[in-house]
């Protein structure tokens, strides 16, 4: 008796278990950073289905002529109204196909087809005896259609194709179906393709995640948790263009850790890693949400503000250089010298993310020269030579 209420208990819990699982991974799959990647991945592809779906309605005449020639020349005009309705089905897909419009076409072009469909299978003769199994192809091409939707939209446009003739049946419009047969053939197939939609989103959810874990592990440094010099480089660039495109200024800091060789001579290696965390979770907080900030090799590391001025970037260096000095370190002191460049007023002399940081680290050379732990600022200039430019003019903010 014990044994089997203990069986009970763990038959419940683990059900229990089962269940929040499923529930959670309902959601995930729901959420938006995974339905957008859904769509970049799948959005051609469903496009590009849907042009062939079309292409096989146009096709789908012959086997009217096959069943019933006499009366083969009475759908003609049906079969091409169902081919015009999936092309635009397929153009608004091809277009976006997590568009309003492409959703609301994938849910009623179907019963449009479905409806054309019905109506075919009543002008051919023995049309609804051999036309019954033409109502599986919609649980064919549909899943394709449908890969960039949610699971809960798959779900509910699969529902809505299976009883649509059910319900013209009802309403007298479909009398000349034989709606047990029909259903024999929908149902039976209904559930497993339902779950087959469902089994493809929790594969495609995996690689998702394990997706999402390589990047983060490709774009992220080891020991800061910050983003690494390929990921800085790759979104401030796009971040730069944007600011040329709307006339704003951009600025870029250029930070290193004050004689951080010696200060890994003297304490070693562990104490290094250990200023290189602080230093990152010192900075983080005095960065916007709108800018960047890198580490960009060694004791060195980048930030990128966006829409902010060499004056704005000065200050926000100072702010660092201030934070950096009063608290990093345990014990050990800790400076940091600081280059800053800026294209102010969204001058466009500086197109190159790679040419800003040259001219932030021309900057940070400069404050070297001058005694470390201050910041510096590189002068404007109207244009630039090449991507490493030239070594004219510093303006130079002593603290």
């Amino acid at each position: 008796m014990q044994l089997g209420r203990r069986m009970v208990r763990y038959t419940y819990w683990m059900l229990r278990w089962r269940l929040r699982e499923f529930i959670g991974l309902l959601r995930a799959v729901h959420t938006e950073d995974y339905l957008s990647a859904k769509a970049s991945e799948f959005g051609r592809f469903v496009g590009l289905a849907g042009f062939l779906t079309a292409f096989f309605v146009a096709t789908t005449w012959l086997w009217d002529y096959v069943v019933d020639p006499t009366n083969a020349i009475d759908t003609i005009a049906l079969r091409i109204g169902a081919t015009l309705v999936t092309l635009v089905l397929a153009g608004l897909l091809y277009q976006d196909a997590r568009s309003l419009g492409a959703r609301v076409a994938l849910l009623l072009a179907p019963l449009c087809v479905d409806g054309m469909l019905i109506e075919i299978l009543s002008r051919l003769e023995q049309g609804p005896e051999y036309g019954m199994g033409t109502f599986l192809y919609f649980f064919i091409f549909m899943p394709f259609l449908c890969l960039a939707q949610s699971l809960r939209f798959n779900v509910l446009a699969l529902t809505v194709i299976a009883l649509f003739p059910t319900l013209l049946h009802a309403l007298g419009f479909a009398a000349h179906l034989n709606m047990p047969v029909y259903h024999m053939y929908i149902w039976m197939l209904y559930g497993p393709i339902i779950v087959i939609v469902g089994l493809f989103d929790v594969l495609y959810w995996q690689i998702y995640c394990y997706r999402t874990e390589l990047e983060q592990i490709a774009n992220t440094d080891e020991l800061t948790q910050l983003p690494n010099r390929r990921h800085f480089l790759d979104a401030s660039q796009r971040l730069l263009r944007l600011a040329q495109r709307d006339a704003q200024s951009a600025c870029v800091l250029f930070i290193e850790v004050d004689h951080f060789k010696a200060l890994n001579e003297l304490h070693g290696h562990v104490a290094g890693d250990t200023v290189l965390k602080e230093v990152a979770t010192l900075m983080t907080p005095m960065i916007r949400n709108t800018d960047l900030v890198a580490r960009y090799g060694g004791e060195e590391f980048v930030v990128y503000l966006h829409n902010a001025d060499k004056t704005q970037g000065a200050k926000i260096a100072e702010g660092i250089r201030q934070r950096i000095n009063a608290q990093a370190g345990n014990g050990v002191s800790v400076t940091v010298s600081i280059g800053v460049a800026a294209n102010d007023n969204g001058s466009g002399y500086e197109e190159n993310i790679h040419a800003l940081i040259h001219q932030a680290d021309l900057a940070l050379y400069a404050a070297k020269r001058q005694g470390r732990n201050r910041v510096v600022v590189r002068k404007a200039r109207e244009q630039i030579s090449g991507t490493l430019g030239t070594q004219r003019g510093f303006k130079e903010s002593r603290h």
